[in-house]
């Protein structure tokens, strides 16, 4: 009998639904549907369960940011950052906090938006739901084909070495200020 390795073990799946909200408050799925969880995941893992010290804050090994883009990417697990991601300009007027970070692959800074801990939910023993939402004024006129869900800093580099964790590429959704867009990515363990 041959023993498991550790990705066979976990499994990792994940789902993302996307959905409008519009002002007068309906709402409408335009994306219900599984992402690639990528390598970038299995790296982060990887430190998570090697860490020799704990004085490494657990913190550096959540997924922390997410990155939206306008190009498009295969869907394989070796995806290793956005084709096209935005500027942080291009985030427009947002409450989000938008930051500048070292993305794993890159050779230069990009920005990324923090995903406040209050909208990361538990949704049972093996699942996790993050609520990502660009509200109506946030990302005008931009036409969105992608989303990456990024971990923190895993390997201690430095001042932060993001992974690029779970990727999502789908048709072009033009953001406008007629409508809130609301990513719901559940990770399943």
């Amino acid at each position: 009998m041959t023993s498991k390795s550790l990705l066979e073990s976990l499994n990792p799946k994940g789902h993302l639904e996307i959905i409008k909200r519009h002002s007068n408050g309906f709402e409408e799925t335009v994306l219900d549907d599984h992402n690639v969880i990528t390598v970038g995941m299995g790296i982060t893992l990887a430190h998570l369960f090697s860490a020799s010290s704990s004085s490494v804050p657990a913190d550096d090994y959540k997924i922390a940011y997410f990155q939206i883009g306008t190009g498009s990417s295969t869907m394989v697990s070796s995806v290793t950052k956005l084709h096209t991601p935005i500027s942080a300009a291009n985030y427009g007027e947002t409450d989000l906090s938008i930051s500048s970070i070292d993305i794993a692959t890159e050779s230069v800074v990009k920005p990324v938006a923090f995903i406040n801990p209050s909208y990361i939910n538990k949704t049972s023993s093996t699942k996790v739901t993050y609520s990502l939402v660009l509200e109506e004024e946030a990302c005008s006129s931009i036409a969105i084909k992608e989303i990456g869900l990024y971990s923190k800093n895993p390997a201690q580099q430095g001042s932060g070495l993001a992974y690029l964790c779970c990727y999502r590429s789908f048709a072009a959704i033009t953001k406008t200020d007629a409508f809130a867009l609301i990513f719901k990515w559940t990770l399943e363990f």
